[in-house]
């Protein structure tokens, strides 16, 4: 059966939780649950706020988790290479991220390519070492753009 046969018949409201948690997911965010709003008819408005909500819902944990990420880069071979040219990188120009690593986060964010949102962006907020309020901020904003 076709996915718009199946959830065809179901009212507004399921339409817009199966959006809600399809725009969770990384790499599809809400580029991607908008395109699947349109695919099952549901209005631009109720697309629009669902898919905004569920794509914010994983930042605050994904911004309060420790630094289990920087640990498993580390792991191997490629990863401490990686890490430690990322370190380096970022040291050399932190005062370029403490003055527009909020807005860069926004412009990340903002642009409408899936893969390259909001779990992106609460992942480089995490390795340039961002303030979380402010991160979340501008992801939010990135998200409403």
């Amino acid at each position: 059966m076709a996915v718009e046969t199946v959830l065809g018949n179901i009212s507004n409201a399921a339409k817009g939780l199966v959006i809600l948690f399809s725009s969770m997911a990384p790499f599809v965010e809400n580029k991607g649950s908008i395109l699947l709003a349109a695919a099952l008819h549901l209005k631009w408005y109720l697309a629009y706020f669902a898919s905004s909500i569920g794509s914010f819902l994983p930042i605050p944990f994904l911004l309060h988790s420790g630094d289990k990420g920087k640990k498993r880069l580390e792991g191997n071979r490629v990863g401490k290479k990686f890490a430690s040219s990322a370190d380096r990188f970022i040291n050399s120009h932190r005062r370029f991220f403490d003055r527009y690593g909020c807005f860069a986060l926004l412009l990340i964010v903002s642009v409408p390519f899936t893969g390259v949102g909001c779990w992106l962006a609460a992942f480089l907020s995490k390795v340039i070492g961002l303030d979380r309020r402010q991160s979340a901020a501008a992801i939010f904003l990135g998200i409403v753009i």
